[in-house]
């Protein structure tokens, strides 16, 4: 929970700036949502720096647990993974049915 709500927050936080009081078209309404998703991939991706080695200064300096550390890095991948994934299909989406572009 401790990385997920955080960058569902992010998440959130960034749409609401990239989209409230403007009047986009759906391209650009696309793109920013998409975008966001991928900044919140790219603002997870810094818990995969976390070291989950038993003897990491950083753990001792924390007081946490290498078993800790490795859930941390084992979520953060989770959430940077699903992150990837819809930023890119917001822009496939926006490429094939916004833009009506040939996928292949």
């Amino acid at each position: 929970w401790c990385i997920l709500v955080p960058s569902v927050c992010y998440l959130l936080g960034c749409i609401y700036r990239h989209v409230h009081g403007k009047e986009l078209s759906d391209d650009d309404f696309f793109m920013e949502v998409g975008n966001s998703f991928g900044m919140m991939a790219l603002v997870v991706m810094s818990y995969f720096l976390i070291p989950v080695s038993k003897q990491s200064p950083i753990l001792k300096l924390l007081n946490w647990s290498p078993a800790h550390a490795v859930q941390l890095h084992i979520w953060s991948g989770r959430i940077v993974f699903w992150g990837i994934v819809l930023h890119g299909g917001f822009h496939m989406y926006r490429w094939k049915f916004v833009a009506f572009e040939s996928v292949w």
